[in-house]
């Protein structure tokens, strides 16, 4: 949610900040259903029944098996996050439309992205970058 706060704060707080870098991040993650079924979810079962999930997007299935001390925190971190927090940041995100907006940061800004992050893969920071006259850097 880092990037996303980054890009609110480039349009509506410019003053704040000297440059901008946007790792691993969108402008826009849809669809809204999508979020809406973590929302019911994780209200519904709690946070073990998305830490699975969230760990399969987070890390590769070769860093999962080859690193499984370096998951494991991160595992723990998740199963203690309030499942109401957890539903709040997906709303969050659900609500959120910057893809317009990114057009008027005047702010230095690098985009970086990951090639193998099925969350926020390249496509999303390539429209980022596009939006504007930032670098890209995959």
């Amino acid at each position: 949610m880092g990037g996303m706060v980054g890009m609110w704060l480039g349009v509506n707080a410019p003053q704040r900040i000297e440059r901008l870098v946007l790792c691993n991040t969108a402008a826009y993650l849809g669809p809204a259903q999508m979020w809406d079924e973590r929302i019911e979810t994780v209200r519904r079962a709690g946070m073990a029944a998305l830490v699975e999930g969230v760990l399969e997007r987070w890390f590769t299935a070769q860093f999962r098996s080859a690193a499984p001390d370096k998951v494991e925190p991160i595992k723990r971190m998740l199963l203690s996050t309030s499942p109401e927090g957890y539903a709040g940041c997906c709303m969050a995100i659900r609500d959120m439309g910057q893809r317009q907006s990114i057009r008027s940061i005047k702010l230095p800004t690098l985009v970086i992205a990951g090639s193998r992050d099925p969350s926020t893969p390249p496509e999303r920071a390539r429209e980022i970058a596009d939006a504007t006259a930032f670098r890209f850097l995959d």
